[in-house]
């Protein structure tokens, strides 16, 4: 009888810490939620992540320090699922070959592994090394193309929601 006793002490301390966890995350969550400058309401929350989307033309650099100044950066699209629900026309998106030709590199370091390139795509070799969203031959189907990071697009920012609940 014993045993069994402290087995549901046990079992009930553990309960109290996880949802001691749970507060503390939720709690942190909404601190940082709160936080978070909308500035324009520009921003929208989409599985775990804040989207602001651009009004104004830039080239990609430019587009990247303006998210790194609004403590986000160029969206990397980890999914057809976030591809779909989040880009609706030519944006710049976080990815490039500007270091070593044909290696893209998301701007958080990671390789591309898998995208959603237009048909013959990437096409650019050294002139072209950066990517944006395209409206292929029907509204709702995007793909990639590579261009010329000077050229001047719209873009995306994405900032995780996920740093500050781990």
């Amino acid at each position: 009888m014993a045993l069994l006793l402290l087995k549901i002490v046990w079992d009930r301390k553990t309960e109290v810490l996880i949802i001691f966890d749970l507060t503390l995350s939720i709690s942190t969550l909404l601190d940082a939620a709160a936080s978070f400058t909308f500035g324009s309401n520009q921003w929208i929350f989409y599985q775990f992540s804040f989207y602001y989307m651009s009004n104004e033309t830039k080239n990609w650099t430019e587009s990247r320090q303006d998210c790194l100044k609004k403590e986000a950066d160029l969206i990397i699209i980890n999914s057809s699922e976030e591809q779909n629900n989040t880009v609706n026309r030519e944006f710049w998106i976080g990815v490039n070959d500007s270091d070593v030709e044909g290696r893209w590199k998301w701007v958080d370091g990671s390789n591309l592994t898998s995208g959603f390139w237009a048909s013959r795509e990437p096409n650019g070799g050294r002139e072209e090394n950066c990517a944006v969203t395209y409206l292929i031959e029907h509204p709702t189907l995007l793909g990639w193309l590579d261009v010329k990071c000077n050229n001047a697009y719209q873009w995306i920012c994405e900032k995780s929601i996920l740093p500050f609940i781990e």
